[in-house]
């Protein structure tokens, strides 16, 4: 029966969180991108995935008025790599260069892409340098928070629960309770971070 409410209030916040399509958006092309969204950002008309992150990553850049003076290199990783981006930053040089998996990211929304460069863009702005310690501090930072309520229009309740995608296999999702692990699951696809 508890889960029965839960499940139920939780669809109710996800209904409440999603923005309503804007006409200009509909009209996209999206089959030849292969992108939808229901952020602030409408998708890039493009087929090349490292097209689109970038465009997503400078999208984020642009609305949260983030630091520019380093230089972006995005590029098409070939080789074996686990994440959908990996940023190697060179501060002699002032350049980041995002190498981008393609069957990786593809696994992604247009919704996810954004929430990927929100991701980046923290441990670039806020990150200590450790990526553990960056991941634990997205789950309580009100400002992370903060920048998916604006990207994604959702409540500040929700937000937090946006943290743990692409974190599946680690111990502080395992640690979630169910009706929490299925809110992350009503997430991806309400809020279509994944395909």
């Amino acid at each position: 029966m508890r889960r029965c409410i839960f499940t139920i209030v939780i669809v109710g916040f996800m209904c409440g969180c999603e923005n309503v399509f804007d006409d200009a958006i509909l009209s996209m092309d999206e089959e030849k991108i292969g992108l939808t969204s229901n952020s602030v950002i409408p998708p890039p008309i493009t087929n090349n995935f490292v097209d689109s992150f970038r465009f997503a990553f400078e999208s984020v850049q642009i609305i949260f008025n983030l630091e520019t003076e380093y230089e972006h290199w995005y590029l098409d990783n070939q080789l074996t790599q686990m994440d959908p981006v990996v940023v190697i930053t060179r501060p002699q040089f002032l350049l980041r260069q995002f190498y981008i998996k393609k069957e990786k990211i593809r696994e992604y929304d247009w919704n996810g892409y954004l929430l990927i460069a929100l991701h980046e863009w923290y441990h670039i702005e806020y990150g200590c340098g450790d990526n553990e310690r960056d991941h634990e501090r997205m789950l309580t930072d009100v400002v992370y928070h903060r920048w998916i309520q604006r990207i994604f229009g959702c409540r500040e309740n929700l937000a937090k629960y946006f943290v743990y995608i692409g974190f599946e296999d680690t111990e502080k999702y395992k640690a979630l309770s169910d009706e929490e692990k299925m809110l992350v699951e009503l997430i991806k696809g309400n809020f279509r971070i994944k395909k």
